[in-house]
């Protein structure tokens, strides 16, 4: 094997491992691992309707609850606690309103959602949705918090 192949592959092994370290299960590199608040009713139904409409399993779901989520995911724990987090099987991070556009995306079979966020104006617009969003979901309907549901999953701090 050449040096450049040589090379390439553990590139490749070393992105595998940072993605599994992120989500844990095998398959984790080729996903999208979104991070969401577990004790939120609002959250936890938001993301059990993605679940339900991600029929490909391309993406991942973990509570930031669950112990030594953040860290490994390259966040602090108030990072998380401020906005949903999107980890691209490449090892970006996105947050807020540009995660739910990844994630989104990940339920078409183009960047459809992303691409919106870049016409002129429309990610101040979707950013602006998702603040108020985030500031009021305890007063918005949602459903059991995963956390709820799941004491052993999510550490309490």
């Amino acid at each position: 094997m050449g040096e450049r192949e040589a090379g390439t592959t553990v590139r490749s092994r070393e992105r595998a491992a940072k993605a599994a370290r992120h989500a844990g299960p095998p398959g984790a590199a080729a996903r999208l691992v979104l991070i969401f608040d577990g004790t939120c009713d609002l959250c936890t139904a938001c993301v059990t309707a993605l679940y339900a409409l991600d029929w490909r399993r391309r993406m991942l779901f973990a509570p930031f609850q669950r112990p030594g989520l953040p860290e490994a995911a390259g966040l602090t724990y108030a990072q998380c606690e401020r906005s949903v987090w999107a980890i691209l099987p490449d090892g970006r991070r996105l947050s807020g309103a540009a995660a739910v556009s990844a994630a989104l995306d990940q339920l078409t079979m183009l960047p459809f959602f992303t691409w919106l966020a870049r016409l002129p104006g429309v990610a101040r617009l979707e950013a602006a949705a998702y603040d108020w969003v985030a500031r009021n979901r305890s007063h918005l309907p949602g459903v059991r918090p995963y956390c709820a549901d799941h004491p052993d999953d999510c550490a309490n701090r």
